[in-house]
């Protein structure tokens, strides 16, 4: 079997902005303090959940580290809220991209997300997509992409019984998800489907780079020959 380890937000998903809304009500919730994460949505792009946390407790002076279970269970409550309301919408592709590789039976599917587990899967069950994906790594598992690849590949080779590291892709839509894979020895489909363009991809040195998910399987296959 191949493995494609999988980003969410840009790749997948577009939660259009649920989740910096639902942190913001759970800062302010949980410390009087509205709107603690302005400015930080134009930046945003593939950090985690905990770095997104991290830096907004650091600008307004708030004690770190964080409640982590405090501060989980009320940002994803707030999180499921606003998703019931503006689930956002499915990234071009990414639906029957998903479904063609469930059924595959040479293809496992992970994920490999900066949202912390919970929150992940509240953003794929918004739109039918988190089963899918049984398993991966999460923003809870490191601050950085590689450390949650590493876990997501772990992760997935005891969930589905075999070895994965010469066989599998980091597939996501940031120069991160690029530099992520990369140190961990694995190579990465860059999807021009969030923020950065073909060219910006391909300049971060992605090892394939397609415009979405639709247009996927031919270059995997390539890349895997007789594997896939």
């Amino acid at each position: 079997m191949v493995l494609l380890i999988v980003d969410i937000d840009g790749t997948l998903v577009d939660a259009e902005g649920a989740a910096l809304r639902a942190m913001n009500r759970a800062i302010e919730k949980l410390f009087g303090i509205e709107n603690a994460m302005a400015g930080q949505a134009a930046s945003h792009f593939g950090q985690t959940d905990p770095q997104l946390l991290e830096e907004a407790y650091r600008k307004h002076q708030l004690p770190l580290p964080p409640n982590w279970p405090e501060l989980e269970a009320t940002y994803h409550a707030f999180l499921a809220d606003d998703l019931r309301q503006r689930p956002g919408r499915v990234i071009l592709g990414a639906k029957a991209f998903s479904q063609r590789m469930a059924v595959r039976d040479r293809v496992a599917l992970a994920l490999g997300s900066g949202n912390f587990r919970q929150g992940a899967y509240l953003k794929l069950a918004a739109h039918q997509l988190a089963g899918f994906f049984p398993t991966g790594g999460f923003g809870e598992d490191g601050p950085k992409r590689s450390q949650i690849m590493a876990r997501a590949l772990s992760n997935s080779e005891a969930y589905y019984g075999e070895s994965f590291l010469q066989s599998a892709v980091v597939i996501g839509d940031t120069p991160l998800d690029i530099e992520g894979a990369h140190e961990i020895g694995l190579p990465c489909l860059s999807v021009a489907s969030g923020r950065y363009t073909v060219d910006e991809l391909q300049a971060a040195d992605a090892d394939m780079v397609v415009p979405n998910l639709s247009n996927a399987d031919d270059i995997l296959a390539d890349h895997f020959g007789s594997k896939w």
